[in-house]
């Protein structure tokens, strides 16, 4: 729920806008929309927008899209495969991080590895790279409560919070370097705008409009 400092809205409010900017969108003459989240909890609004937006006849279609988190794995096997000339930016030692990264099962969610990755890649000076904590299950790994919830695949909007009351959870972020940050940017970056160009060319994606 809000908190102080937040400038929430409501969902119904959230909803409309986001109808309103696809109709102006539109307006303007494009008939494919792509919204992109870049907020895993937003998959639900997401999911339910898209179904909402089709109850109503219109000339233009929508399509969402979520900016991940790129797995270091990915990066790994261009490597092994001999393509490491695909990321150039990262040197022997950043390699080694990503390997231990895997080692030590890796995995991302708020504030992880990737996430403090693409903050340092885009708005470094928001970053606080000294302020992270490194091997406290509590911060980083949730603290089980609410894991039981989880476990029966029940939902409820406190869940989250109730596992992981700092609001971090994933690998910590305190390894990664600029080589690393602009690596896993750059590879999101390309992905994104693979799926653009999909939706707006493809024969494949215009066989099913």
């Amino acid at each position: 729920g809000p908190k102080p400092g937040y400038i929430a809205l409501s969902s119904q409010l959230l909803m409309k806008l986001l109808e309103e900017i696809c109709d102006e969108i539109a307006r303007n003459g494009f008939k494919k929309v792509i919204v992109v989240s870049s907020h895993g909890g937003n998959g639900p609004l997401m999911g339910f927008f898209e179904r909402s937006m089709g109850m109503k006849k219109r000339d233009y279609e929508v399509f969402s899209i979520y900016m991940g988190l790129y797995d270091p794995r990915k990066i790994l096997a261009d490597i092994d495969e001999g393509n490491r000339d695909k990321h150039p930016h990262l040197t022997d030692e950043d390699i080694k991080i990503l390997r231990d990264y895997v080692a030590d099962g890796g995995w991302d969610g708020h504030g992880g590895f990737v996430e403090t990755a693409l903050m340092m890649a885009t708005r470094p000076e928001y970053l606080r790279i000294d302020k992270c904590e490194n091997g406290d299950d509590t911060l980083w790994g949730g603290n089980g409560k609410g894991m039981e919830l989880v476990e029966k695949k029940i939902d409820w909007n406190k869940h989250w919070g109730l596992i992981y009351p700092y609001a971090y959870s994933g690998y910590p972020g305190t390894k990664v370097t600029m080589n690393i940050a602009k690596t896993l940017c750059d590879a999101e970056v390309n992905r994104i705008a693979d799926i653009f160009k999909f939706v707006k060319d493809d024969p494949r994606m215009q066989a099913l409009i």
